[in-house]
């Protein structure tokens, strides 16, 4: 049996809620305000309380900029799919394919709208589109991630969660 998970090795490799592909926007903590403006996160007062928008600026092609100094919410957020990782119901393997074919399905679906703003999410993107103008296999794509996303991460839209 292999020793203790921490999920880094699976955060790191996903980024999928950093990307804005489950949320639009994270929870904000009052004493994390000023650090995250200083670092240029533009934080937000709506009815949830405070947040600030995905996705998230410092995410790179190699990963978060900001790992070391990440927000608290990004620290302690946990999808379904890495809490299942931890409690060793996933293996790693298969939580990487998970998250592949969410990456697949959001890169279709964006190649198909024609559509790849890095600054606004999938789902910002897609209220651009009339639902009419929508092929079959886009929609078909989009309830494809909808599923996997309900099952897998969390539903759309939620509250991102925090462990702590």
């Amino acid at each position: 049996m292999d020793g203790p998970r921490n999920g880094s090795d699976l955060c790191v490799a996903c980024g999928l809620c950093c990307q804005g592909v489950f949320h639009e926007q994270a929870r904000a903590f009052p004493e994390e305000v000023p650090l995250l403006e200083e670092k240029g996160f533009t934080v937000c007062h709506g009815p949830r309380g405070l947040s600030f928008a995905l996705p998230c600026s410092y995410l790179g092609a190699t990963g978060c900029s900001v790992y070391a100094e990440r927000p608290r919410t990004c620290r302690s957020y946990q999808c379904r799919l890495l809490t299942r990782y931890l409690d060793r119901e996933v293996p790693l393997e298969q939580a990487l394919r998970t998250v592949e074919q969410v990456r697949e399905l959001r890169d279709r679906i964006l190649q198909r709208l024609g559509a790849a703003d890095p600054t606004r999410s999938l789902w910002q993107q897609l209220r651009c589109e009339a639902p009419e103008s929508l092929d079959p296999e886009t929609s078909l794509d989009i309830a494809s991630l909808l599923v996997l996303a309900a099952r897998h991460f969390e539903a759309l839209g939620s509250p991102r969660r925090v462990t702590s």
